[in-house]
């Protein structure tokens, strides 16, 4: 359930499923009041989102239960849903030791071509890497019992790096059932964690 909301700071955008959760957030000009919090439903974000090319400016109103994106002469609005948001903070990982610089095209190549460990009927196909000692990320096979190994929803890690960034994300490790972050080197407050999925035996 996404969360928007904008104080003197910026706007920060927080979305989750449960087993994924991105962060971003904007520049805010012209906003000198106090900070204003809302939980947005999906179809509505989806909306705000065609309506602009993430290029010129947009205007953002939130007015009694309603919130409104304007972009130029077209805008989306509807009803903010009456839930409080967890605080989404507490669940950041702080950078680690364990970090890897990929590249991306070359990291999503190795996913997409790479060994998959084979969910059963239903369940979705999890890459399983492992961070080397030379700071690279390697997939590894199902022969593969390394203790250390993370495993991670293909399709969830894929979508992290289309929307993360072009050329280079780096991707920090903690333990085997932590979350991966994954941070844009060129802007902090742009990340997403992933939550590992447990392997049988």
């Amino acid at each position: 359930m996404p969360l928007r909301f904008y104080d003197r700071a910026g706007l920060h955008v927080v979305a989750t499923d449960r087993y994924r959760m991105a962060v971003a957030r904007a520049r805010v000009v012209g906003h000198d009041g106090s900070r204003v919090q809302v939980v947005v439903p999906s179809p509505l974000v989806d909306a705000m989102r065609a309506l602009s090319d993430g290029q010129g400016p947009v205007r953002l109103s939130v007015d009694d239960d309603r919130v409104t994106l304007e972009a130029g002469d077209r805008q989306a609005a509807g009803q903010y849903l009456d839930h409080d948001f967890p605080d989404y903070r507490r669940l950041l990982p702080t950078p680690g030791e364990r970090r890897a610089l990929v590249e991306v095209a070359a990291f999503r190549k190795a996913l997409e071509t790479g060994p998959v460990h084979a969910g059963e009927a239903g369940a979705p196909d999890l890459g399983v890497l492992r961070l080397e000692n030379d700071g690279t990320v390697t997939l590894c096979t199902d022969s593969d019992d390394d203790p250390n190994r993370i495993a991670v929803n293909c399709e969830f890690l894929l979508n992290a790096l289309t929307a993360g960034a072009p050329d280079r994300l780096s991707l920090e490790f903690g333990a085997p059932t932590a979350p991966i972050a994954i941070r844009r080197p060129d802007d902090e407050g742009a990340s997403s964690i992933l939550m590992p999925v447990r392997l049988d035996g």
